[in-house]
């Protein structure tokens, strides 16, 4: 069967469920729906609590608690994580951070090529940047680890970026004795 035709049986399943006014039903497992968007089942760990999704494909899930899964670059999770469901993509996501040299950048969408490749990608907010990774990496679902504390955030990197690009020479604190530089460094050594 195609993922188009998968997807919309979803669809009628998901609303024809709903009752009158109500406007949140539970579904299949995240690990179960995401292929049915195009997605790989381990895009999310095994740490899963709950999972809801709305007629409109908004989801909500949450985590046993806030962990890491390391791929290629390590992911971490946040223990509420939201977003939506697009085929081939998810949307105003919430919750999960790549990490990249010792800092972690929230991640907006994730996506994959269609038709399918070898790549997903992953955007960075605040930037224009998109990562992209090995899909093959995300076809199991894996466990997560203890959430490791002591990484900047995005958020934290912007604050401290900012606090720097604002100090003003002046404010600096005078040179310490010995850190002038001879422009006959050479002829002063000998």
């Amino acid at each position: 069967m195609s993922p188009v035709i998968q997807l919309l049986l979803l669809t009628c399943l998901v609303i024809s469920g709903a009752g009158a006014g109500e406007e949140e039903i539970q579904v299949m497992s995240i690990h179960e729906v995401l292929p049915q968007f195009g997605l790989p089942s381990g895009l999310f760990p095994n740490s899963v609590k709950s999972f809801s999704m709305d007629k409109d494909n908004n989801f909500e899930l949450k985590l046993r608690s806030s962990c890491t899964v390391d791929f290629d670059y390590p992911l971490l999770y946040d223990s509420s994580i939201k977003g939506t469901f697009r085929y081939g993509s998810i949307i105003e996501l919430e919750g999960i951070q790549l990490e990249r040299f010792r800092m972690s950048f929230e991640i907006t969408q994730i996506r994959v090529d269609l038709p399918p490749t070898k790549n997903i990608y992953f955007h960075i907010m605040f930037m224009l940047f998109e990562n992209s990774l090995d899909i093959d990496q995300f076809m199991t679902v894996r466990s997560c680890s203890r959430y490791v504390s002591g990484r900047l955030s995005q958020k934290q990197v912007q604050e401290v970026t900012s606090r720097v690009a604002n100090e003003s020479y002046e404010d600096a604190p005078e040179k310490p004795a010995g850190w002038e530089v001879s422009a006959n460094a050479d002829a002063d050594a000998s």
